[in-house]
């Protein structure tokens, strides 16, 4: 076995520190310190003057609210009675000038009787999701109605939970297949043969 020489702990501390030396002369001659960016000093606010406060404030009077108008019953369905429309305002027309209607498809024209209202359209099937007020049958002419829709539409099927039926009595919801688009809350009257 070959012997090892024993190191003193002088000699590794002077030649460790000899080494940090040679490494500091090294690393600060490299090192170049870079000029600060100078910066602008920033322009000073003005100050914003206060508002003076209104010495007392107006009584403005309070405009009484208008209820918005509500869908209701259709008109002529059964166990409904005729209320006469009057304006949003409330105003009543003068005598003798009979009143305009808001809404004109609310009212089913002479020769139609209400079948319901629209609750929901299935535009990819092309099919209306209604409650009947009145009796319907497949082959019967409907006449829908609305703010923008104004059809005329002839039933090509209808069904009752997903079963195909030929007629549907009041109250039942059914889905009534049609050609046209229209939209949900129009009214659909059934068009009566002369």
């Amino acid at each position: 076995m070959a012997k090892k020489k024993k190191v003193s702990k002088k000699k590794v501390k002077k030649s460790a520190s000899k080494t940090r030396l040679a490494l500091k002369k090294k690393s600060s001659a490299k090192k170049i310190r870079k000029a600060k960016p100078v910066r602008k000093a920033a322009a000073k606010k003005k100050p914003v003057p206060k508002r003076k406060k209104p010495a007392a404030a107006v009584a403005r009077p309070v405009k009484p609210k208008v209820p918005a108008a509500t869908a209701g019953p259709l008109p002529g369905a059964p166990g409904t009675a005729s209320k006469p429309v009057t304006p949003a305002g409330g105003a009543v027309p003068a005598p003798g000038i009979p009143a305009a209607p808001l809404m004109p498809w609310r009212e089913p024209l002479p020769g139609e009787i209400p079948i319901g209202q629209v609750d929901d359209y299935l535009s990819h099937l092309e099919v209306i999701l209604t409650k009947l007020v009145n009796p319907l049958a497949v082959g019967d002419p409907l006449h829908i109605r609305g703010n923008t829709t104004d059809v005329q539409v002839t039933v090509k099927s209808m069904q009752i939970n997903h079963l195909p039926v030929s007629q549907a009595d009041t109250g039942q919801e059914v889905g009534i297949q049609i050609s046209e688009k229209v939209r949900k809350h129009d009214y659909i009257y059934k068009i009566l043969s002369a």
